[in-house]
C-alpha cells in the first residue's frame, strides 16, 4: 500500500499543513524577490544650498565641503551630517574657499585635498595642491604636506593608509592622467601609475573585500562642457596596475561615485545638450564578478557637482546643482540597495 494511505488521518492533516506552509513561504519569497525595486527617499535638507561640493565619510558622519553658494559665491563652509540622527551641523570653515575639491576620511577625521581656490577672486581661481585635516574635538583645520602637483576635478579614494588621487585638471584648461599617492603615516607624496585615459571631472570610488580593496576611476571628460566619457579603470594597489573595465551605461561627468561593499554606484552629472537643465538623473551599479553595470532608479532630483557617500547599504546624494553651469540645491536623497 502507498505510505499516504497507511497514515492516520491526523498524520495526513499535519503533513498537508506543513506542505502548504512551505509552499506559501516559498511563493512569498519568490514574489518579494521578483517585485523588489529600490526606491529613493528624501532625507533632511542641508541648511546650505550649494553646487560643486565634495563629500566623504569619517567617524560615522558625512562631511560636505566647499563649492559655490547662491550667485556662484565661492564657499569655505563645511557641514557634518549624522545619518543615524538625521541631523546637520555646521563646523569650522576651511582656511580657504575651495570647489571641485576632494574629501576622504581616516580614523574619524575628514581630510580635504586640492580643488580650485577662490581667494580673493570669484570663479574657478588657481588650482590647489594643499591638504587639510579637520579635528572634530578642537573644531579646527590643520594644513599638511602639499602634493607635488596641484589638482582639481579629480578622482580620490583611500585604501588603508594610502590615498590615491587620479586624473583631473592641473590648471583651468588642462586634463591629466597623472596619479599621486599620499602616505597618511608619513605625510608624504609619491607618483603612482598613470591612468590609461587622461580626463577631468571624473569620480573615484573604493570597493572590494577587506584586504583586497581596489580604486576605481570612472567617467569624466576632456574639458569643461565637452562630451562625457563612459570609461572605467580599476587600480590594483599591490600590482600597481590599472585595468580597463566595462563602460558605464550612461556617460557621466561632474558626478559622484561610491563603493558599497564589493559594488560601485555612480550617480548624477551634467550634460549640457541632454535637456534644458543639462543635469543627469541616472544612477547605476557595477558588479565586479560580472564586469557589468546595471541601471538603478533615476535620482528624483537630477544634479551635478553633488556629494555621494554610503552607509549601511544606503547611498546618499547631497546638495549639488540642478542646472548645468549654475543652480544650487540643499537636497539630500538616499537609495537603499539590496544586499547582493
Amino acid at each position: 500500500m502507498l505510505p499516504w494511505v497507511t497514515m492516520s488521518s491526523g498524520a495526513r492533516r499535519l503533513l498537508l499543513a506543513f506542505g502548504v506552509a512551505v509552499l506559501g513561504a516559498a511563493g512569498t519569497f519568490a514574489f518579494a524577490t521578483a517585485s523588489y525595486r529600490p526606491v529613493w527617499k528624501s532625507d533632511p535638507a542641508s541648511p546650505l544650498a550649494r553646487t560643486e561640493v565634495a563629500a566623504g565619510k569619517a567617524g560615522g558622519s558625512f562631511w560636505v565641503v566647499g563649492g559655490f553658494g547662491t550667485g556662484a559665491a565661492p564657499s569655505d563652509q563645511v557641514e557634518r551630517y549624522d545619518p543615524r540622527a538625521r541631523e546637520w551641523t555646521q563646523v569650522a570653515s576651511l582656511p580657504v574657499t575651495l570647489n571641485h575639491t576632494g574629501v576622504f576620511g581616516y580614523r574619524g577625521r575628514p581630510y580635504v585635498f586640492g580643488g580650485f581656490e577662490n581667494v580673493p577672486a570669484t570663479g574657478l581661481g588657481p588650482v590647489s595642491a594643499r591638504l587639510f585635516r579637520y579635528a572634530p574635538k578642537r573644531d579646527e583645520w590643520t594644513e599638511l604636506t602639499a602634493a607635488p602637483v596641484p589638482r582639481a576635478s579629480f578622482a580620490i579614494g583611500r585604501i588603508g593608509t594610502r590615498v590615491y588621487v587620479a586624473g583631473g585638471s592641473t590648471d583651468t584648461a588642462e586634463k591629466t592622467a597623472r596619479v599621486d599617492i599620499y602616505d597618511l603615516r608619513r605625510d608624504t607624496w609619491r607618483e603612482g601609475p598613470p591612468l590609461e585615459v587622461a580626463r577631468e571631472h571624473l569620480a573615484g570610488a573604493v570597493a572590494g573585500k577587506p584586504g583586497r580593496k581596489r580604486f576605481y576611476a570612472i567617467g569624466g571628460r576632456d574639458f569643461y562642457g565637452s562630451d562625457n566619457y563612459r570609461t572605467v579603470e580599476r587600480l590594483n594597489p599591490r600590482k600597481r596596475r590599472w585595468r580597463r573595465l566595462a563602460d558605464t551605461t550612461v556617460a557621466h561627468g561632474g558626478f559622484g561615485a561610491v563603493g558599497v561593499g564589493r559594488r560601485v554606484v555612480a550617480v548624477g552629472g551634467e550634460d549640457p545638450g541632454s535637456s534644458p537643465e543639462g543635469t543627469i538623473a541616472a544612477a547605476e551599479i557595477y558588479r565586479p564578478g560580472r564586469d557589468h553595470w546595471r541601471n538603478l532608479p533615476d535620482m528624483p532630483t537630477p544634479r551635478h557637482g553633488l556629494g555621494v557617500v554610503a552607509a549601511r547599504g544606503r547611498v546618499f546624494t547631497l546638495e549639488g546643482g540642478t542646472v548645468t553651469f549654475a543652480g544650487v540645491s540643499n537636497v539630500a536623497e538616499s537609495l537603499r540597495l539590496r544586499r547582493r
